[in-house]
Parts: C-alpha cells; structure tokens; sequence
C-alpha cells in the first residue's frame, strides 16, 4: 500500500480481524520498496512455491516491522505521545502485509489489520524488536528454547 509521499502519519494503534483458525501469524512491514509490485506475492519463508505466484521478498530494501500478530492477540494501542511515524520523509513509502495461513483454504479470506493514524506529530517514536528461536519442536513434545539472555537497553522516559 503506498503512503502519502508529502505528509507524514502517526500509527498509534493495531486492530486485528482474523478468522478462527485461517491465520498463523500477520506482519506489518513498512518498507522504502515493496519487494513485489503485485497486489500479492510469495514471501518464500514458509512453504514451497505456490502455483501462479511469484516468489519476492516482502521488501526490496530496508523492511521495518510495525506490527505483528499471532495466536488470538488482542488489539494494540500504542502509550500516549507514541507512534510510528511512516509517508512523508520518515523513510517508509509502503506498508506490506505478511499473513501466514495455518494451512491451505480454498475459501475466500477478509483477514486484515485496521490501523489508528494521526497527523499530529507525537512525541516520541516507536519501534520493534524481533526475538527468534531457531529448531524444531515436533508435535506432541515439550521442550525449551531460549530466546533472550542479558540484553540492556536504554528507554528514554
């Protein structure tokens, strides 16, 4: 989805509309580029390639991640004074959603994301961390991973 080119927006909220058992998880990238200039796309990260469509990354340069969703996560709003900033000259042109399905449907799909947006400036800017874990767990074990160990950070109040 382009955004405005002259004027910056505020993000300050997430809502998600997820059907029961459609979807795995929803990303949100704002992207300088879109890694595809069609409606939609193969990402490549979690299955084989699909018939018919074609295989690109979600952003041909500098992905951001602005939201993500997964497993029943109820909506996000952002504290006050917070926000992503995205359009204008904040380096973000384009939002991409990434929708990874539990499995594959024959039946149409209205998942989504409503975004809450100002032109107020806010201010402070918001931002993500991405932790990952990498193995495999098969079904019906239990195990553990560790995600993240002694990591400091300096939050600005």
């Amino acid at each position: 989805m382009p955004l405005d080119p002259e004027n910056v927006h505020y993000i300050v909220g997430y809502k998600p509309h997820v059907g029961e058992g459609n979807a795995h998880h929803i990303l949100l990238f704002g992207c300088e580029e879109p890694g595809s200039d069609d409606e939609v796309w193969d990402c490549g990260e979690m299955t084989s390639l699909k018939d018919g469509l074609k295989r690109a990354p979600t952003c041909k340069s500098k992905p951001a991640i602005l939201y993500a969703w997964a497993n029943k996560a109820p909506e996000l709003k952002l504290p006050e004074g917070v926000a992503f900033h995205v359009g204008g000259n904040s380096g973000i042109n384009y939002l991409v959603m990434q929708l990874h399905y539990m499995r594959d449907h024959d039946e149409p799909d209205h998942s989504g994301v409503t975004m809450y947006h100002t032109e107020i400036p806010q201010p402070r800017t918001a931002a993500t961390m991405l932790m990952v874990t990498g193995g495999l767990l098969p079904p019906k074990t239990t195990g553990k991973y560790i995600v993240l160990r002694n990591y400091a950070v300096n939050l600005v109040t």
